[in-house]
């Protein structure tokens, strides 16, 4: 069962980069490929990329090594040592799951140099997990159950409250080391996690291993038991991994038991689905109890065919990594002769310039003798010219550093100006919301009340209409009032405005509207010009959406990167035309918002489907507010 064991640590590899299935119709696939047309050739289309490679790293392992690759080169061509290490990552973890273990091993190798160059953690911490993967994969536990721990330690480190992916491994670690108890301590940490997060995800894969730990313990009806809980608690979630692994474990449990048919029938259907994802490694261990499942069955015409398959698969692993050690090695040895032909080019060409030097100097000692007189006067004459140069050019440096200081001044004049611009209009919005409130308001509510007192006249109905249309008008008064006056960024949390902001979007709205983000400190430390632009991006995209889409929900979430922040704003309505997009004043105001912030602004609307707002912002480091 050791397979099965190897198979299961390549499945916890999903915790990093679970999706859901059917990316043929997944909008955020579709707007990072439209992203790809808008970007430059830089870092930001880097990290594009690598968000496609995960998207697409469950659903198409092909699909998404060729987006792995592009980054990568991509990372070489700029020198962006992180772009390098994430692509390595990346292209070890696509290698681990086609079954190329070594290679896996040295691409993760490469990313975790590169990462400890820089002492940068937070991708060290995933690259070591994959690290002590492999090394459960090759046997060696103790080695494996080393890096497990030491990534615990990193992300408690990095302040992860999510530990449940270093526990699971820690788990597994124990379980193919025989230590019952302590895996089983293990998983149920991860079930407490998971449960107190509500993370459906995690508590199905952990039903998943709890099923592998009670198989390799013998307890098969237990393993049985799991198993088919996990399954059950899998349809909704729709995991493919958790589909193939869950099968495969009640298929053995079932040989084990004798129980031949329904052996069959699960280990097909783990195969089906690992054939489907491409899982090599997972095909080979179900074609291994397959064969003899069917044999015992007395099916030996199927038996022989499965076992071809499962020799076939094996050899074809087996020669793909040995093709990749020949290529290796012989890029070594071509790399070696270059270096030997070039280090002789290099003396040879001493040599000559040796002789070339010596030729020289006997030439110039005539020529000297000769022409002394004629040098002196030259000598004079060009020093009188560099003189006049050196002026010509001290005046030259002069008038451009005027020119330069002028520039400055002119730049930071702009600024005051902008700042005064925005100062203005926010001290505006501050008298205009004032007067509303404090006289129109007023007014309104002082009428309400006199019309409430003559309630006692005959035509009541009237005058109830009368105040409910008075007190409606209050309301949008304050409302009005509310959206003119932008809150108070310096004294209130950002990431808490934001909050209230959708909370008051959502009041007295069919649609649903969710706030995500992934650090409510970098929200708060956004320059105060970029809290108010995303304030009213946000608050304009919900109202157009609210407005044109009838959409049932909203979504609003907010992602840091290194240097830029990815706000998405989806909806599921209607859409709109292309010349409702072109002639819609709220759109042109988002569009001149995203300008001032230097951002990359994309829309994407399918009608009937829903529109995608997707912003990238520079957040450079001198921009950032201090910690």
């Amino acid at each position: 069962m050791k397979t099965i064991l190897k198979a299961l640590f390549t499945i916890s590899l999903a915790l990093f980069s679970f999706l859901l299935p059917v990316y043929s119709s997944n909008p955020v696939i579709d707007s990072l490929e439209n992203q790809i047309l808008l970007h430059n050739q830089d870092e930001a289309l880097v990290q594009t990329y690598s968000r496609l490679y995960t998207q697409y790293l469950h659903l198409d392992n092909k699909k998404a090594m060729e987006y792995a690759g592009k980054a990568f080169e991509l990372s070489k061509k700029l020198k962006y040592p992180r772009g390098l290490a994430n692509s390595y990552n990346n292209l070890g973890l696509g290698f681990l799951y086609q079954g190329a273990t070594e290679k896996a091993l040295e691409y993760f190798q490469k990313a975790l140099t590169i990462d400890a160059e820089e002492n940068f953690i937070k991708g060290m911490a995933p690259t070591v997990l994959n690290i002590g993967i492999i090394y459960g994969n090759m046997g060696e536990l103790e080695k494996s159950l080393d890096y497990f721990k030491r990534y615990k330690e990193m992300a408690e480190e990095l302040g992860v409250k999510d530990l449940s992916a270093a526990h699971t491994n820690i788990g597994v670690s124990y379980s193919q080391m025989g230590c019952f108890k302590e895996a089983l301590e293990q998983f149920e940490i991860v079930d407490s996690i998971a449960n107190a997060l509500g993370k459906e995800a995690q508590i199905v894969r952990n039903l998943d291993k709890m099923a592998l730990l009670h198989y390799n313990q013998g307890m098969y009806p237990e393993s049985i038991e799991y198993g088919n809980k996990a399954l059950k608690a899998n349809d909704k979630l729709g995991s493919k991994s958790v589909l193939m692994n869950a099968n495969r474990i009640m298929g053995g449990a079932y040989f084990k038991l004798k129980k031949e048919d329904l052996a069959i029938k699960h280990l097909e259907i783990s195969n089906r689905v690992a054939k489907e994802m491409g899982e090599n490694t997972q095909m080979i261990d179900n074609y291994s109890f397959l064969y003899r499942a069917l044999a015992q069955k007395k099916n030996y015409k199927h038996s022989y065919e499965v076992f071809s398959k499962y020799i076939s698969l094996k050899d074809s692993l087996e020669e793909i990594g040995n093709k990749d050690r020949i290529k290796e090695m012989q890029a070594e040895f071509e790399s070696e002769r270059q270096a030997a032909q070039i280090e002789l080019l290099k003396k040879d060409q001493l040599i000559k310039e040796g002789q070339l030097k010596e030729n020289r100097l006997i030439t110039g000692l005539i020529i000297s003798i000769l022409l002394m007189g004629l040098v002196m006067s030259i000598i004079l004459a060009r020093n009188k010219i560099n003189t006049q140069k050196q002026e010509l050019t001290i005046s030259q440096q002069a008038t451009e550093l005027n020119r330069q200081k002028i520039e400055d001044m002119e730049k930071e004049q702009r600024l005051k100006t902008l700042n005064s611009h925005i100062e203005g209009q926010s001290a505006e919005r501050k008298r205009i919301a004032k007067d509303l409130h404090d006289g129109l308001g007023t007014d309104l509510a002082s009428i309400k009340l006199h019309m409430i007192g003559l309630q006692n006249s005959s035509n009541l109905l009237q005058l109830d209409d009368l105040i409910s249309s008075l007190d409606k008008t209050c309301k949008d008064v304050r409302a009005i009032a509310h959206h003119l006056h932008p809150p108070e960024f310096s004294h209130t949390p950002f990431h808490l405005i934001l909050d209230k902001q959708v909370r008051s979007l959502g009041l007295n709205q069919k649609a649903k509207i969710l706030l995500d983000y992934t650090s409510s400190e970098e929200l708060n430390n956004l320059p105060l010009s970029h809290k108010v632009e995303i304030y009213r991006i946000v608050q304009e995209s919900i109202h157009n959406s609210l407005k044109h889409g009838k959409p049932s929900e909203i979504n609003v979430m907010l992602t840091f990167f290194d240097d830029y922040l990815n706000l998405i704003i989806e909806d599921d309505g209607q859409g709109f035309q292309a010349n409702d997009m072109e002639a819609g004043l709220g759109l042109k105001n988002i569009k001149d918002r995203a300008a001032h912030m230097g951002a990359s602004l994309a829309i994407d609307s399918y009608p009937g489907r829903g529109t995608i707002l997707n912003l990238n912002i520079p957040i450079l480091e001198k921009n950032r507010a201090l910690i």
